[in-house]
C-alpha cells in the first residue's frame, strides 16, 4: 500500500480480461481494490487486457520521459 488516501475502485474480470476503474464508492465489493489518484491514473494492464476508465472525474496522466525510454531487462 502506498498510504495514500483512496480516491477510486479498481475492479478485475479475468475471463474477459478487462479491468475498470469506478469513481470510489462507499459499498464493500468483493474483489474491488481501492486505490489512490496516483496508482488510477497510472495504471496499466497486461498485454491483451482492456482498461476502462469509468471515473467521474478522470484526470490524464502525462507520460514522463523516463517511461518513454524504458527498455524491460533482457531475460538471462
Amino acid at each position: 500500500m502506498c498510504g495514500a488516501s483512496a480516491s477510486a475502485t479498481l475492479h478485475y474480470d479475468y475471463q474477459a480480461r478487462t479491468a475498470w476503474l469506478d469513481s470510489l464508492g462507499t459499498d464493500s465489493v468483493p474483489g474491488a481494490w481501492a486505490v489512490c489518484a496516483g496508482h488510477a491514473d497510472t495504471l496499466r494492464v497486461p498485454s491483451g487486457w482492456r482498461l476502462i476508465d469509468q471515473r467521474t472525474s478522470a484526470p490524464v496522466a502525462p507520460i514522463g520521459r523516463s517511461e518513454l525510454d524504458y527498455r524491460p531487462p533482457l531475460a538471462v
